[in-house]
């Protein structure tokens, strides 16, 4: 708990960074918001409101026939294939910045001390990025080679959910320790330590970083269950907001959890 307690200092110390970030988020979520009104709205306008069951029949199959037999969807697909590589490429310097901030807390404004991180770490943090999504995306991959097949043949999720929930569940576990590595591995970028140092923090800490990143997972999944189940009941204009809202605690949760990691970084380091 006293790493939660630092953790939360920390955090209460760049305010003004996290605005920033949930400026990005937004920026981010109204570029969505665009590309989904721009290329699906207008195929909605085409499903025939108000006919016969066997006109609604007719759209959705001549819906498949154009995505599983013509180029029609290689625009779009192009288009989000774009967007991902864009935020991915993205995020590593966004991260240095972040972290440089973190671990320049102690002094004066440390939330403007971001853009330094960023021509700082922004290198490093791309390589070590890099290497978490091939470690990550690989097992990702066979997965879908392995169960792609039974999914297409599938008549009722009911029969093949007992086969594949015990590999999304591995594959969870297993894409969060990657992301706890790295995350350490980033730390001690940020900090100046060796690799040969950073190996033996990370297997003195890795435990405790642990445990502090479920307890702000568990926060994070109460909060989500939380407005999403007031949005529920409090449609409309409530439910957005609610919905930005959330947003903002997601970003004040992570800028929690690596606040918290980094003083439990800093006591094993020493």
């Amino acid at each position: 708990m006293g790493y939660l307690k630092l953790g939360w200092k920390t955090t209460k110390k760049h305010s003004m960074l996290i605005l920033g970030l949930y400026v990005y988020e937004f920026a981010w979520a109204f570029l969505l918001l665009k590309v989904v009104r721009d290329s699906v709205i207008p195929l909605l306008h085409r499903f025939p409101s108000g006919l016969s069951e066997y006109a609604s029949r007719l759209f959705w199959a001549e819906g498949e026939f154009v995505l599983t037999r013509t180029t029609a969807a290689n625009h779009y697909l192009l288009l989000l294939l774009a967007l991902v590589l864009l935020r991915m490429g993205l995020t590593p310097f966004i991260r240095a910045g972040l972290f440089h901030a973190v671990h320049q807390a102690e002094k004066r404004a440390a939330g403007w001390r971001f853009f330094p991180g960023i021509r700082k770490l922004g290198k490093p943090f791309a390589m070590i990025y890099g290497a978490q999504m091939i470690l990550t995306i690989g097992p990702l991959v066979w997965l879908y080679f392995r169960f792609a097949p039974a999914v297409m043949r599938a008549e009722q999720w009911s029969a093949l959910l007992p086969k594949l929930l015990p590999y999304v569940a591995g594959f969870l576990l297993y894409a969060a320790l990657i992301q706890l590595l790295a995350t350490l591995v980033q730390l001690g970028k940020t900090t100046g330590h060796g690799p040969m140092l950073t190996v033996m923090v990370l297997l003195r800490c890795a435990h405790i970083a642990a445990a502090i990143a479920a307890v702000i997972a568990l926060v994070s999944i109460f909060a989500y269950a939380l407005i999403s189940a007031t949005s529920y009941v409090w449609a409309g204009l409530f439910a957005i907001i609610a919905h930005f809202a959330h947003q903002l605690v997601r970003i004040v949760l992570n800028v929690w959890r690596l606040s918290a990691q980094y003083h439990i970084w800093s006591k094993y380091v020493r």
